[in-house]
């Protein structure tokens, strides 16, 4: 619930503010799934300490807050562009 309610705070908060949430964060041992993706697909600035200094983030973690892993794959009749 608290990790709820900082979610709702947060998608009203300003840049530096979320950062400074994502810093104070990255030291934990867990963090909320619900916040972790939140902040990891926020801006650079905002992310960048999740990223750097979490260790609590798990590879599906970081895959589901890739914004290339949600892209669609080209339609079958269509060949897939070398400079994506």
């Amino acid at each position: 619930m608290t990790a709820d309610l900082l979610v709702e705070m947060l998608r009203e908060a300003g840049v530096e503010e979320r950062a400074r949430v994502a810093r104070r964060l990255s030291t934990l041992g867990e963090i909320p799934a619900t916040l972790a993706r939140l902040l990891l697909r926020d801006r650079i600035e905002v992310a960048h300490a999740l990223l750097e200094d979490c260790p609590s983030l798990s590879d599906g973690d970081l895959i589901d807050c890739n914004p290339l892993h949600h892209r669609r794959p080209p339609p079958a009749d269509r060949p897939a562009s070398r400079h994506r």
